[in-house]
C-alpha cells in the first residue's frame, strides 16, 4: 500500500508523453508545408456578402476568380509572386478607377508556382492595361485549375 500511488505517477507520465508524441508530429507535418510554400500576392478587388452584389460590382472587370470563404465571395483579378509587381499592378488599375487590396498567402501548388513565375516575366515587361489583363487572365486560370480544383 506504501507503494500505491506509482501506478498513476506512471501512467500519467506516459499519457504525457503520448500527447506530446502526437501533437509535436502534427506540428511537424503542418510546419514541413509551410516552409516548402512560397508567397503569393493576390489583387483583391472587394469581398462581398451577397452574389449579387458581386455580379454589379465586377461588371466592369474582364476577368477574375471568385474564392468562396466563410459565406464571403472574395474577388481577385491578378496574382503575382513579387510584391513589387503587385504594386505595380494595383497602380495601374487605380489610373482605371479600380481600387485593389493586395492579400499575401502562401502556397505550396508547384505547378501553379511554375507558370506565376513564367507570367511574371511578361507582367514585368509591360506597362499596358490590355496586356496585362490577358497575362493576369491566365494566371487565374492557372490558379483555378491547379489550386482551386485540388
Amino acid at each position: 500500500m506504501k507503494f500505491s500511488f506509482i501506478i498513476p505517477i506512471l501512467g500519467s507520465i506516459l499519457l504525457g508523453w503520448f500527447f506530446v508524441f502526437f501533437f509535436y508530429q502534427q506540428y511537424s507535418d503542418i510546419h514541413e508545408d509551410y516552409k516548402n510554400s512560397e508567397s503569393i500576392y493576390f489583387l483583391q478587388q472587394g469581398v462581398y456578402a451577397d452574389d449579387q452584389v458581386l455580379k454589379k460590382n465586377v461588371s466592369s472587370l474582364e476577368s477574375y476568380t471568385t474564392v468562396e470563404d466563410d459565406d464571403k465571395y472574395y474577388v481577385y483579378v491578378g496574382i503575382t509572386n513579387n510584391y513589387e509587381d503587385a504594386l505595380k499592378i494595383k497602380e495601374i488599375y487605380k489610373e482605371q478607377g479600380y481600387d485593389l487590396y493586395v492579400k499575401e498567402d502562401k502556397t505550396n501548388n508547384e505547378f501553379f508556382l511554375n507558370d506565376l513565375k513564367q507570367y511574371s516575366v511578361l507582367l514585368k515587361s509591360t506597362e499596358d492595361f490590355t496586356k496585362m489583363n490577358r497575362i493576369l487572365k491566365a494566371i487565374l486560370a492557372s490558379y483555378e485549375e491547379n489550386v482551386l480544383q485540388t
